[in-house]
């Protein structure tokens, strides 16, 4: 027989459940769609994606699932997942880098997503599968690895702001504050999840 408490226990683990099902990156990338030559935005909006060379970057603790679900858009000419754990999605190359601190692999992740936005001509499309956690797993900077994770652990230690403390990380990198896009001559679809309130997209990889 249940007691108020199993039922209390029960409610609880609904709600969890609805709400991690609600914030599921899965549940994002299932209102867009590739239907013949374009890709189906939330809004009715195509992209298209036939007869032009179309790179896709995968960057964020939820870049796995992303990427899974962006696989079938492609081929692509060139794509990459960079995640804090492995995850094998055909037709990626994938890189496991530090999260919540940058580690070696975040500088080759983030000298790979340069390089692929430097590749992508005006006639070209970039899709970033962007997620929480971007900031720590790619960086392009020219200061010591051991500085830049000295100077993380300090920001997240400190009672700075999400919004304080990407300030200071997009001066510091070629790759933030809109360094990729900087990078990039062609056409960027940008797909976000974004785990900063009030969904401030402009801090998502600190910009």
């Amino acid at each position: 027989m249940k007691t108020w408490t199993d039922e209390a226990r029960d409610h609880v683990r609904l709600i969890l459940q609805a709400i991690l099902s609600d914030a599921s990156p899965q549940k994002l990338m299932r209102t867009l769609r590739r239907e013949a030559d374009d890709i189906i935005l939330p809004d009715g909006a195509r992209v298209r994606v036939a007869g032009r060379a179309v790179r896709c970057i995968a960057v964020g603790k939820a870049a796995g699932g992303m990427a899974a679900h962006a696989q079938p858009w492609g081929p692509f000419t060139e794509a990459l997942v960079i995640a804090p754990h492995e995850v094998d999605i055909p037709g990626f190359d994938a890189i496991v880098a530090g999260h919540p601190l940058p580690d070696p692999a975040s500088f080759v992740a983030g000298a790979r997503m340069l390089a692929l936005a430097r590749a992508t001509r005006p006639e070209d499309l970039l899709i970033l599968l962007l997620s929480g956690g971007a900031s720590a797993l790619a960086e392009a900077t020219p200061i010591p690895l051991d500085d830049i994770r000295r100077l993380h652990q300090m920001l997240l230690h400190a009672s700075a702001n999400i919004a304080e403390v990407n300030t200071v990380r997009r001066h510091l990198s070629n790759l933030k504050g809109g360094g990729l896009a900087l990078a990039c001559k062609g056409e960027i679809l940008v797909i976000a999840i974004s785990d900063v309130e009030p969904d401030d997209i402009a801090s998502l990889g600190s910009g």
